[in-house]
């Protein structure tokens, strides 16, 4: 059997930053710095995992969880998100790849986000039920894990192809 091996894995994009955001108060965002094309790799990482739910973790698989990286962590939750993770797990190793692509081309100056409940059951408790502000049109208004959205909300997220594996 093939062992899976992440050496080489982590990429930051060149044109992304690090920044304040102007979407969410006190805190930092990813920025385009210049156009981004549809379906960009805009950063990979990879390390072991934990059944440990932080505010900073993403979810992998069933209870496993992988921290997001010093650039990973500054990307923000949106209900019309522009990027998608996507994650590849090893449960032989518990190890976790982890990905981050556009959805849609993404212009300069733009904060890059992901719907938390494409990735999550549920979310740590500082961050479960509180104001969403991410003022989308499709803002759901409270943040929510995939297991408290509504199945009209599952379905819709379902539609677009961007929910992990491992919520259903």
């Amino acid at each position: 059997m093939k062992i899976e091996t992440y050496e080489h894995a982590n990429y930051e994009l060149p044109t992304v930053t690090i920044e304040n955001s102007t979407i969410l108060p006190n805190q930092k965002c990813l920025r385009a710095q210049a156009a981004i094309p549809q379906n960009t790799l805009v950063f990979s990482f990879h390390g072991g995992v934990t059944t440990e739910r932080t505010r900073t973790s993403i979810q992998v698989a069933g209870n496993y969880h992988i921290e997001a990286g010093e650039f990973g962590v500054y990307t923000n939750h949106s209900c019309e998100p522009n990027a998608a993770i996507v994650s590849h797990f090893n449960a032989e190793t518990l190890c976790a790849m982890v990905k981050l692509i556009t959805l849609r081309t993404i212009r300069a100056g733009e904060e890059l986000t992901f719907d938390y409940a494409t990735t999550e059951a549920t979310l740590v408790s500082e961050v479960l039920n509180k104001s969403c502000l991410c003022g989308s049109s499709q803002c759901r208004k409270t943040m929510l894990g995939f297991n408290q959205l509504t199945d009209i909300q599952k379905d819709v997220l379902t539609k677009c192809g961007i929910v992990a594996d491992y919520l259903f």
